[in-house]
């Protein structure tokens, strides 16, 4: 008995002095790490009892990049990497705005190097490399990033965001589209780990909701410019009315659900209003273009300079007085008139009657009445030059003899 138990005690003696030498040597590693300034002494104690933590991240803000640098809100992620062998692992940073409601809202890239491969939505991608078992990050290194300043929310002001990282295996990433994807290590092979954080800033990039909101508050004012332009000679023809039936039912159809029924409505109302007001003589172009001005959506400027143009066209007659409306109208928007001028000259080839008199020649030429002589046949060459161009593409029919 006595034999057992002093074989027990040195066993139980044995066991502390090897205890005491392994974290001895583990002391001297730490302690020698710091020396080499690989990290404190605490985290490298840590390290060399404990291991490398679980992976986690965490949130900053600040500037980065040289000089002055951005503003751009990091994602740094630290701790031992959640793979069983060998992978390629990255990260991708999603953002979203869930101001309203905690309804989450994809976050739109200015610039295309931020962008998804098939969609605007934002997204940064880091590729690491070939991460082993028993690997990780032992200070804190950045793994993503989400840059204010190219990023439009759908409205401005103080908006809350919500930061998504999915590392995921690189050979077999899961799909994430305007910013959704799997959140759990589950719902695919190729997802490793998903951090998520919230936070809030203030943007004062005018969002792309207010933007689309504008946009279509625009494209109405455009419709009353057609019909401003379409009453010039007083009546307002069935072909012209269907022309800007038309263009409604075009514009619409990319869009469904309340966002089509919205517009819908705006379009509508647009088009009796400016009926109902052209009758009272109540429509003026120069009102409409100041509101357009005020809206300034340079796309929806052109939207409305072409409606007007294929209004002129549509009852197949270039009428002067609807040439220099649509002339006053591009001028008054601050348009290119050599765009326009472009745009003009696809509708002339089609139409059935063009010229009049010299009164209707000048218009459609785009003579003013103030030149000189030289000015004027300067303009007539270079017009004569454009047109002859244009007529050996043409095939032999009627828009060749137009």
């Amino acid at each position: 008995m006595e034999f057992i138990f002093s074989i027990f005690v040195l066993w139980v003696g044995y066991s502390i002095v090897a205890y005491l030498m392994s974290a001895g040597a583990r002391t001297v590693r730490a302690a020698g790490k710091t020396a080499l300034g690989q990290g404190g002494l605490a985290q490298n104690l840590q390290l060399e009892f404990r291991g490398i933590p679980p992976f986690e991240t965490q949130v900053l803000t600040g500037k980065v990049g040289d000089g002055d640098g951005v503003m751009a809100i990091q994602i740094e992620g630290r701790g031992l990497f959640p793979v069983h062998s060998a992978t390629s692992i990255g990260f991708i940073t999603s953002v979203f705005d869930a101001t309203d409601g905690g309804e989450l809202k994809p976050m739109i890239a200015l610039l295309e190097g931020f962008q998804e491969a098939d969609s605007v939505v934002y997204q940064h991608v880091l590729e690491i490399g070939e991460a082993s078992p028993k690997q990780g990050y032992v200070d804190w290194i950045r793994i993503g990033v989400a840059l204010p300043e190219v990023i439009q929310p759908p409205r401005t002001g103080r908006r809350k965001i919500r930061v998504f990282t999915r590392m995921v295996d690189i050979s077999n990433p899961p799909p994430v589209s305007n910013g959704f994807g799997p959140v759990s290590v589950t719902d695919h092979p190729g997802l490793l780990w998903v951090g998520v954080h919230d936070l809030e800033w203030n943007f004062e990039l005018r969002g792309y909701e207010e933007e689309s909101e504008a946009r279509t508050e625009a494209q109405g004012v455009g419709i009353k410019i057609a019909v401003a332009v379409a009453m010039a000679d007083g009546s307002f023809g069935d072909e012209e009315g269907e022309t800007i039936r038309g263009w409604i039912v075009r514009s619409l159809a990319p869009f469904s659900g309340d966002t089509q029924q919205n517009m819908k409505n705006i379009f509508n109302t647009a088009l009796r209003e400016a009926y109902e007001q052209a009758e009272e003589g109540l429509l003026t172009l120069s009102a409409l273009s100041d509101q357009m001005n005020f809206l300034d959506d340079r796309s929806a400027k052109y939207e409305a300079v072409e409606l007007c143009l294929d209004v002129m066209a549509s009852d197949g007659v270039a009428h002067p007085e609807e040439l220099k409306l649509i002339r006053g109208v591009s001028d008054s928007l601050g348009l290119d008139y050599e765009e326009i001028e472009r745009m003009r000259d696809q509708r002339i080839v089609g139409l059935d009657s063009v010229i009049t008199d010299q009164a209707d020649a000048e218009d459609l030429l785009g003579i003013e009445p103030d030149w000189d002589q030289a000015r004027t046949l300067g303009h007539i060459t270079t017009e004569y030059q454009k047109w002859s161009n244009r007529l050996n593409v043409l095939p032999e029919g009627a828009e060749r003899e137009n």
